[in-house]
């Protein structure tokens, strides 16, 4: 059955327009690939052989594939994952990383992390013949070599090396460097109403927010079992530079609140958890923002988190009453409000 896909304008807007899989892409027309990196709990990465029918035969590169007709980006991750290697995961699982346009392609990035299933990894016939879990170190010698294990990689390994190279995914990749160049699309907002129902309305990260509408963020405060809570300053870069924060940013186009919570964690702080874990406890709305509140325990101590460059540059696990003391000197941020501590009143106290 003939494979259909989506076209999208460079701004991965769709367009209204499909074409079957293997006919030309009209120009000014796009369409979505979806790359997955798989990390294990060693900090190997996954990586697959094309099989000797593909385009590239022979060539070792992340698991991927094109977004399908009716697919969300997502969806397709899962699938392809699947398909692939034999790996289930759930669309909460994918840590949305960003996009790239390059030639015809958007390309999505997700993160996730699985370890090889006891029965092994399943190779998908005509697409992968064998596969190798490989250290960070071993995957930017590929990506900047071109090859491994005497076989060609492809150059989109590049991308996955120079996107991560700000990111701690895993934190070893950040010594990749930007001779790469750099085409990543700009992040966008979805728009709710006041409810926190979605608009169908987008705004670019920074742009102008129609009245009526909201943006959403999320903000996770992360108690340990001594109930002691997690903190992160922010960088000189950052507007409020220097004001201590509980974890937290905005939920970019596509993604649930979990979601955006689950990429946020690991983002700021290096913390990998599952959405399940996360408590919800409500929102509020305040000015032209709705944020979404949640509740993660976790332990994990000051020298495992992995601050992002430009985001966070301290961390620190304070009391409640230290948190207190920090909100009463005006080193908090402004969403750490009275309405901040109303959401976890038996673990903040009040100010």
């Amino acid at each position: 059955m003939a494979e259909i896909l989506e076209l999208y304008d460079r701004m991965k807007r769709p367009l209204g327009k499909t074409i079957i899989r293997g006919e030309e892409i009209p120009a000014g027309c796009y369409h979505i690939v979806v790359n997955i990196m798989t990390v294990n709990s060693r900090g190997e990465i996954l990586l697959t052989q094309r099989a000797p029918e593909k385009s590239s035969p022979g060539c070792w590169e992340t698991t991927g594939g094109s977004k399908l007709c009716g697919e969300t980006d997502r969806q397709a991750a899962v699938r392809e994952l699947f398909e692939e290697t034999g790996i289930r995961q759930n669309e909460d699982d994918m840590i949305f990383c960003g996009c790239r346009r390059v030639r015809k392609w958007i390309l999505t990035y997700y993160l996730t992390f699985a370890d090889e299933p006891e029965t092994g990894i399943v190779l998908q016939k005509g697409e992968t013949s064998a596969y190798r879990w490989v250290t960070p170190e071993q995957f930017l010698h590929i990506a900047a070599t071109g090859a491994f294990n005497g076989a060609e990689a492809p150059v989109y390994l590049n991308y996955y090396a120079v996107f991560f190279a700000s990111k701690p995914v895993p934190k070893r990749l950040r010594t990749a460097g930007k001779s790469f160049g750099d085409v990543r699309l700009p992040e966008t907002l979805d728009l709710c109403d006041a409810d926190g129902n979605p608009t169908g309305m987008t705004v670019v990260r920074g742009g102008v927010i129609p009245a009526g509408t909201y943006r959403m963020v999320v903000s996770v405060l992360t108690v340990d079992s001594s109930g002691k809570i997690l903190i992160t300053r922010r960088a000189a870069e950052k507007s409020y530079a220097g004001r201590w924060e509980v974890t937290g940013g905005c939920i970019q186009s596509g993604e649930t609140p979990r979601q955006a919570a689950v990429r946020e964690l690991y983002e700021e702080a290096g913390i990998l958890t599952k959405a399940a874990a996360l408590e919800y406890r409500g929102m509020h709305r305040e000015r032209n923002i709705i944020f979404q509140y949640f509740l993660l325990h976790h332990d994990c101590p000051l020298s495992g988190l992995n601050l992002q460059p430009g985001e966070t540059d301290a961390a620190d696990w304070v009391t409640p009453e230290q948190f207190r003391a920090l909100y009463r000197a005006d080193q908090t941020v402004t969403a750490e409000s009275l309405l901040f501590y109303g959401k976890f009143p038996e673990i903040l106290g009040n100010p």
